[in-house]
């Protein structure tokens, strides 16, 4: 997530930790010695991105679950935070009051602009390799490869500088044994989920039930606009084959108009309840509902 502060009791307080703990707060200077961006002061501390304003107003960017992982050791084999596991409330809450303690935030002072949320969805029965090969499109768009560092792969659909659709594989991300698929949406600018978190979002409403509720709501509407592959016997028929054929093709989805792709996508997903063999999209549903109910689980 990406937020502003407008607190000098904050800033002071970063800059305090920062002295504190020898961590260098850095200020971009040119070649000829003149200083850059106002005077902005730049740090990082378990994984958490600042930038601190002359003119006292902050700037902050992390991930709380990483940082829930990272205050508790949940590490991978390099030492880094992982975020392959479940995050509930519960979590959040310890993730604001280790913020609020060592950083005086005030959660309703804390304005977002950034936002991502998804689930982890472990041993869906199917391989997370075959769900990323199967992906065809979303509102008629192809797909395109995750920039991933070292080891990982995933899929994702980015819509400018609004949003990003990204389903990737979290355990190789991770570098761990078994299966896990991440399915995550991520707000780039807050106009595409105002109707979850309204125009002026704060870090309070992320700590809402319904807020949640909405969250999960909107990563299954958004499944439900994905069409997927399926696997098949040989007994089709020459016409099945032919449509399926054109089913499969990203291209012919992407040059369709929004009624024609609906009318096919209700058609294909008809198709696959009646001949497919692993139905990943009726899996991945059942697995998202599940998620979020156990993520709120005694929340709600």
């Amino acid at each position: 997530m990406r937020l502003t502060i407008d607190s000098p009791e904050t800033k002071r307080m970063v800059e305090d930790f920062f002295v504190q703990y020898g961590i260098p707060l850095a200020i971009k200077i040119s070649q000829e010695g003149e200083v850059l961006d106002f005077g902005k002061k730049t740090g990082e501390y378990k994984g958490i991105e600042f930038a601190l304003s002359a003119n006292g107003g902050i700037k902050m960017s992390f991930s709380p679950h990483k940082l829930y992982n990272e205050l508790n050791g949940v590490v991978n084999r390099v030492g880094k935070a992982m975020n392959h596991d479940r995050f509930t409330p519960d979590k959040l809450i310890d993730v604001f009051d280790w913020l609020t303690d060592n950083f005086a935030l005030g959660l309703d002072n804390c304005y977002l602009h950034q936002i991502e949320f998804g689930v982890n969805l472990p041993d869906l029965g199917i391989e997370t390799s075959k769900i990323l090969d199967y992906i065809i499109s979303y509102k008629g768009k192809r797909s395109k490869e995750m920039e991933t560092k070292g080891l990982g792969r995933g899929e994702k659909f980015v819509f400018g500088k609004y949003c990003v659709i990204k389903i990737y594989d979290k355990a190789l991300q991770n570098g761990l044994f078994g299966s896990i698929l991440r399915f995550e949406f991520k707000a780039k600018k807050i106009q595409p989920v105002e109707p979850i978190f309204g125009k002026h979002p704060v870090l309070s409403d992320l700590l809402l039930p319904h807020i949640w509720l909405q969250c999960g709501k909107k990563l299954l509407s958004t499944l439900d606009l994905c069409i997927f592959n399926d696997d098949f016997d040989n007994g089709l028929t020459v016409a099945q084959r032919a449509k399926l054929a054109q089913w499969r093709n990203p291209k012919v989805w992407e040059a369709m108009k929004a009624d024609k792709r609906c009318k096919q996508k209700k058609a294909f997903e008809k198709f696959i309840g009646a001949y497919g063999k692993l139905h990943i999209k009726q899996t991945l549903k059942a697995a998202i509902e599940n998620e979020v109910r156990e993520m709120l689980d005694g929340y709600v």
